[in-house]
């Protein structure tokens, strides 16, 4: 483990010591990554989408973060549902059962289209039983079951009298 420079004494003998862990960066926790998300924060209006991006998984997980990208899918509709959902799909499994993360989880799955919620149900679709078993994770499914179920009667009602789907 690296060292680092603490002090010298009167005498000129230095001594050095190992940085603690919360001395220690890694690459969720730079000082650069915690200085952009503290901006984000300060900001007097929300942000836009695009400084929101990349930081999607990290702001899930807090509740102040998790409203602003909440508030970009209200507010700018369709475009941020699928940036923040493509740039998500590796963790939503994570989020359905996070105390802030599983708001942002029912958010989404609202605000994609059908096609994109085929995805993510899929993406997530081996952490089911778990997330329902957990307090948080249980009203992630809830709104998954209740979206599909929606989107089956919708299917069922655009079918033609002939049995084929409008193209």
């Amino acid at each position: 483990m690296p060292s680092s420079y603490v002090a010298g004494d009167s005498a000129g003998n230095s001594q050095y010591t190992t940085p603690s862990s919360s001395q220690r960066s890694s690459p969720l926790t730079t000082p650069a990554a915690n200085d952009s998300l503290m901006s984000l924060y300060a900001s007097p209006q929300r942000p836009p989408l695009s400084a929101l991006l990349g930081h999607v998984r990290r702001l899930s997980k807090d509740q102040v973060g998790c409203r602003l990208l909440q508030q970009s899918l209200e507010e700018e509709g369709p475009v941020a549902a699928t940036a923040i959902l493509n740039e998500g799909l590796s963790f939503w499994g994570e989020a359905m059962v996070d105390p802030f993360g599983n708001y942002l989880f029912q958010k989404i799955l609202e605000k994609i289209t059908l096609e994109e919620r085929v995805v993510l149900v899929r993406s997530v679709s081996a952490r089911l039983v778990n997330a329902s078993l957990n307090l948080h994770g249980t009203r992630s499914v809830q709104k998954v079951v209740e979206l599909c179920a929606a989107d089956e009667m919708s299917l069922k009602a655009s079918v033609s009298s002939d049995g084929q789907l409008p193209t």
